[in-house]
C-alpha cells in the first residue's frame, strides 16, 4: 500500500496517519497490514476500548512500535478519544510519517452534506505544516480532484493518474 511502505524506510520511530470512510474498510487494511508484519493500530469507533487506550499510549511513548495508524474523519473530531493529542505528540516528535486520506473523493461527494468531518480535514495540514499528505482515491474528475486539493490545504500537489484498464481484472461467468 501506498501510505504502508513511508514509515517502514524511513528512520524509526515514522507512523503514518491513515484517514478512511468505513470502519469495515479499515478492519480489513489493518488484518492486511498485520498479515505482512506492519504493526497497525486501529482507532475507529469498531475497536475495543481496552485496545484504543494501549494503541494511544504507543502512540505517545518515546518510540512507538505502531508504524501506521487507521482513523476516521469523525474519530478524529472526538474529544474524548485523544486521537488529535497522540497525534499531535507524534508531531513534536518528529515521528510522523505522513497524513494519507483514503477514498478521498468522499471529501467532496460525502463532505458538504452528509459527513461533514471530511470538509474539517485541512485543519491537519495547519496542525502538522511539515508533513507530507497523501490523497487517494480511484474515483475522482478535475472538479472533485480540485475540491480535495482546496479542502485539504494541499500546496502545489503531485497528480498521479493512470488508466482506469485494469487488464489483469476481468469477469467470467460460471455455470454452476
Amino acid at each position: 500500500l501506498c501510505y504502508a511502505l513511508p514509515p517502514l524506510v524511513l528512520p524509526a520511530p515514522a507512523v503514518a496517519v491513515v484517514i478512511s470512510p468505513l470502519v469495515a474498510l479499515m478492519q480489513d487494511q489493518r488484518a492486511s497490514l498485520a498479515a505482512r508484519g506492519v504493526p497497525t493500530a486501529d482507532l475507529s469507533s469498531g475497536a475495543a476500548a481496552a485496545e484504543r487506550r494501549a494503541a494511544l499510549a504507543d502512540l505517545c511513548s518515546e518510540r512507538p512500535a505502531t508504524r501506521v495508524v487507521l482513523v476516521t474523519p469523525e474519530g478524529l473530531e472526538s474529544r474524548q478519544g485523544g486521537v488529535l493529542a497522540a497525534l499531535e505528540s507524534l508531531y513534536a516528535r518528529g515521528a510522523m510519517a505522513l497524513v494519507a486520506v483514503d477514498e478521498a473523493h468522499c471529501i467532496s461527494s460525502w463532505g458538504h452534506d452528509f459527513r461533514k468531518a471530511y470538509r474539517r480535514l485541512g485543519v491537519l495540514r495547519e496542525r502538522f505544516p511539515q508533513v507530507p499528505f497523501m490523497a487517494l482515491t480511484a474515483t475522482a474528475d478535475e472538479r472533485v480532484r480540485d475540491d480535495i486539493a482546496t479542502q485539504l490545504g494541499l500546496r502545489d500537489p503531485l497528480l498521479l493518474a493512470s488508466s482506469f484498464d485494469r487488464p489483469n481484472l476481468f469477469y467470467r461467468v460460471v455455470v454452476v
